[in-house]
């Protein structure tokens, strides 16, 4: 996909698709061949995509220009891949659903979107909507000035789950939300991967994931500099679609970092259910960092209805303020939270956590009672007996050994 800039203001005036293999422009161009005018964007690109039915698939490889574009670009197929060179610039120029959208009416299979930079000009409500896919990955791509979300990927279709979504190394900046996956009709989203992202000024989420299932987020950054923002992560059970699952688990958040620039800062990781929702289970929360440390709330699981059981959270890439007590809430109903940390933090970790939950474990052993202030005492810290016990060696145990405390 190429074409001709005829006043040199930078973008193209002209815009034709070039058959890869014959060199012969199949849509587009000055004499509008295969009948698409030359001068629209949008229907250059939906009439190479549409073509590749006949080959089971193919690419389109966009050239370092900046293409306007008034209405969605829709793939419906399958095995699409989209290339980007670098500075290929796609910017929405009318307000729409979305730039790209991936199985609008039918399931897609084995799409790629790779290295587009996606410009929504505050006027397209999204960048990328999945509404019933297998097997999507977004590389190295740059999404800006939405309205409503960077990437949105729900089971509109009704097909299957939206299933195997791979986002990695992209950039989305200034939507109000950066990332959103939620179940929809009939089906949930499932088993995938936002790996190496950076999600900057969202002013509400960075990502959102409701009603969703074995969702991984790693090595990711979230930056926030609106009054209003909610949480860096949010996951939570509204239970209200048709897909909602029964049971919500198996979500792994590791190695994220996460900055506000506000005095209200909101959260880092909440995980919540709401009046109506549905349990929550199986979190793994594993070294993470949040600022300012002095008053932000790291993580926070809380409930309005049925149960969240088995969070763990494993570790700080830096550690909140001594002074912070609400680095970690515990609401009530809130079964089995699991919090481990380790060096100099190991014996102060305590004092970050507000905790009304039942069957809290910190560093290896429970609480004393319920409510917040009343955290396990650092005398009787079960998980540095254990290490202390992992040193002894004994060469010849001819004798039982007999551990006693008081």
């Amino acid at each position: 996909i190429e074409g001709r800039d005829n006043d040199g203001d930078g973008v193209l005036d002209v815009i034709w698709a070039k058959n890869g293999t014959t060199g012969q422009i199949e849509f587009g161009g000055e004499w509008d061949a295969g009948g698409v005018d030359g001068a629209n964007a949008s229907a250059v690109i939906q009439s190479a995509i549409n073509v590749l039915d006949q080959y089971h698939g193919g690419i389109l490889y966009f050239k370092p220009h900046t293409f306007l574009h008034d209405s969605p670009i829709t793939i419906n197929k399958d095995n699409v891949v989209i290339l980007a060179e670098k500075g290929a610039w796609l910017r929405a120029t009318a307000n729409m659903e979305a730039q790209i959208i991936i199985g609008s009416s039918t399931y897609s299979n084995h799409i790629k979107i790779c290295g587009l930079t996606l410009d929504g000009d505050n006027k397209a409500q999204r960048g990328i909507q999945i509404k019933g896919a297998n097997e999507v990955r977004i590389y190295d791509c740059f999404l800006m000035d939405h309205v409503v979300e960077g990437i949105l990927a729900k089971s509109d279709v009704g097909i299957d789950n939206t299933h195997r979504i791979l986002i990695r190394n992209t950039r989305i900046l200034n939507a109000p939300i950066g990332i959103h996956f939620q179940a929809g009709n009939a089906y949930t989203v499932s088993d995938s991967l936002i790996h190496f992202c950076r999600i900057n000024d969202p002013t509400q989420y960075g990502i959102l994931l409701e009603d969703t299932q074995r969702i991984t987020v790693e090595k990711t950054n979230i930056g926030n500099n609106d009054q209003a923002f909610i949480a860096a992560i949010m996951l939570r059970s509204p239970g209200d679609q048709t897909g909602s699952p029964s049971i919500v688990s198996g979500h792994t958040f590791k190695d994220i970092y996460m900055e506000n620039q506000v005095a209200s800062p909101g959260v880092g990781i909440h995980i919540h259910i709401p009046s109506g929702g549905n349990p929550i289970q199986e979190v793994q929360i594993q070294d993470i960092g949040m600022l300012p440390q002095t008053n932000a709330t790291f993580v926070k699981i809380d409930r309005l209805s049925s149960e969240i059981s088995g969070v763990s959270i494993l570790g700080f890439k830096y550690h909140p303020s001594s002074t912070n007590t609400n680095a970690i809430i515990i609401g009530s109903e809130v079964y089995n939270t699991r919090i481990e940390t380790y060096g100099a933090y190991r014996n102060t970790i305590h004092q970050v956590i507000n905790d009304s939950g039942i069957g809290t474990v910190i560093n290896g052993i429970g609480k004393e009672s319920a409510g917040a202030g009343n955290p396990p005492s650092t005398n009787w810290n079960v998980g540095d007996i254990v290490l202390n016990l992992s040193l002894i060696h004994i060469s010849e145990p001819t004798r039982p050994l007999y551990i006693s405390y008081a």
